[in-house]
């Protein structure tokens, strides 16, 4: 009995609702310095150890229209983790340090690693 009902309970825990966070609407301002930004940049500092973010966009061209995903991990001063979904299947990976960068990218099969 608890094996046919397990999967069911991980497949609700998987799936379960969650209200997405909506970016409230503003105006741009034009005439903002850059030293400004990058005072408000550092005055807005976050002290973290680890971050996730989970994120969506949206690709449109002349031809075709796409929705994707990308969750982002962050290990502060060392390493950061992109991964792009398509229809929840991987379709790229990103990891970058303060060494190198590498990314994969699983329709053709690209490879890519740089040190700097």
């Amino acid at each position: 009995m608890i094996k046919k009902i397990a999967p069911i309970l991980v497949f609700l825990f998987l799936v379960s609702c969650k209200s997405k966070a909506v970016l409230s609407e503003g105006k741009a301002d034009d005439v903002l310095s850059a030293n400004k930004v990058i005072e408000n940049h550092y005055n807005n500092k976050l002290d973290f150890k680890t971050l996730y973010i989970k994120a969506s966009a949206r690709y449109e061209d002349d031809k075709q229209k796409q929705n994707v995903s990308a969750d982002i991990r962050i290990k502060k001063d060392e390493k950061i983790l992109v991964s792009i979904r398509f229809l929840g299947i991987t379709m790229a990976k990103a990891l970058i340090t303060p060494e190198e960068v590498k990314y994969y990218e699983v329709i053709n099969g690209t490879y890519f690693e740089v040190n700097y």
